[in-house]
């Protein structure tokens, strides 16, 4: 008589299997679980960030964003574009909340402080100091905090007046901490009054020990003809249309000789944050994983062993190796997809636990639902392929005998 061993005969000879022992097969399976629940609370957990991330980033200061000269003047490839009426071209564009131009007069270049209480060794006391000249409209791109005094406006800078905002760490060195009647500065022997000292910029922190003085003044003083940089601050999700339409505001026979720099998009930053988290612990969570499969594989292996005279007595009654590995590996498969559901759940568990404790609205991925049960199964079948062919090959005769 030939054995057959129907598939639904298969699958309820495995059941229970399990069912029989229902503390190993919940133990077998604990380490799928965690695999697998790491595995949808890590993608949840990321995506879910990943969108508050975007929102910290549209709820922050309007974005910030730079034009330079693409052309290297040094070398003789041509002239700058950019002059200082190219900053009334660009505030007009839709979109940008304000602008200002900037030029870097000398990159440590020597200051000196003098005025109130000062002593002829306090006026001979250089420092190397970087002097940049901005447009008074500069202070609220950078959205710069006023410590002490005040900014220059419009007035000082038509007027080309002598006049110079210290940042912080240049007003330490200076020696600067309060501003005084007469307090006054000079550069390159030119006196300098102190208007104003900034101490906090959410941008731009090179400034922080920087000498700023109004373009005007340096374009009379220093022959500042051009500036550097055309700095500004824009509406939200306004970045990529400003940046494609910068170029021919500021250049129109050229838009090549302008280039634009401008920060990513919030998606764009998202994605590199979380992709950087979600790798971390998705390696985390395929070694639970595996971890996992090295259990079920163990467990199976020793469920081989203890039912060897099961197996031979199933040999000689006419079921052949395909049969005993069949009914091993569907056992391991669903060991694995118990673990698969079990995780799935404490996945889910684990995204809206940490959300509601953060005040977050949780994102979970339909398809990650969909396949971690099948995952789980899937580490179950191969964990099972050595148990399997470990059974195939217990000879009748051997396994009656030692039984």
């Amino acid at each position: 008589m030939k054995y057959r061993l129907s598939p639904r005969d298969l699958f309820s000879e495995s059941m229970a299997n399990l069912a029989a022992r229902p503390t190993r097969s919940f133990m077998t399976a604990l380490g799928t679980m965690l695999g697998i629940g790491g595995l949808v609370a890590t993608v949840g957990l990321t995506n879910t960030a990943g969108d508050q991330i975007v929102s910290t980033l549209q709820t922050l200061a309007p974005t910030q964003m730079m034009i330079q000269s693409s052309v290297d003047e040094s070398i003789g490839f041509g002239a700058s574009p950019l002059t200082w009426a190219s900053v009334h071209r660009v505030e007009h564009l839709s979109g940008v909340i304000t602008a200002a131009s900037m030029a870097v007069i000398s990159q440590g270049g020597l200051v000196s402080a003098r005025g109130y209480r000062s002593t002829p060794k306090d006026d001979t006391r250089l420092q190397s100091i970087d002097v940049v000249a901005a447009d008074p409209t500069m202070f609220n791109v950078i959205q710069a905090h006023l410590a002490n005094g005040r900014f220059y406006d419009a007035g000082h800078n038509t007027r080309a007046d002598h006049v110079a905002v210290l940042g912080a760490d240049a007003a330490k060195r200076l020696n600067i901490a309060i501003i005084r009647p007469g307090q006054a500065i000079k550069l390159n022997n030119e006196a300098f009054a102190v208007a104003g000292i900034f101490d906090d910029s959410d941008t731009h922190a090179e400034l922080q020990n920087s000498v700023i003085i109004p373009s005007n003044t340096a374009a009379a003083l220093f022959n500042t003809k051009k500036p550097s940089s055309i700095f500004l601050r824009t509406m939200p999700g306004a970045v990529r249309q400003i940046a494609q339409q910068a170029q021919l505001a500021v250049s129109p026979s050229n838009p090549s000789a302008v280039k634009v720099v401008a920060p990513p998009e919030p998606v764009y930053v998202r994605k590199t944050v979380a992709a950087s988290v979600r790798n971390l612990l998705l390696i985390m969570g395929l070694i639970s994983l595996a971890i996992g499969g090295i259990g079920i594989a163990n467990m199976a292996l020793v469920g081989v062993l203890e039912r060897q005279h099961e197996i031979g007595l199933r040999r000689a009654l006419g079921a052949t190796p395909t049969h005993v590995a069949a009914h091993v590996m569907v056992e391991s498969a669903a060991t694995g997809l118990l673990g698969g559901f079990l995780g799935m759940a404490l996945g889910v568990f684990a995204i809206s636990l940490v959300s509601a404790s953060k005040g977050w609205t949780p994102v979970i991925d339909p398809r990650t639902l969909t396949l971690a049960p099948i995952g789980g199964a899937i580490v179950g079948l191969l964990a099972g392929v050595f148990p399997a062919l470990r059974a195939a090959h217990i000879e009748p005769a051997l396994s009656l005998r030692s039984s």
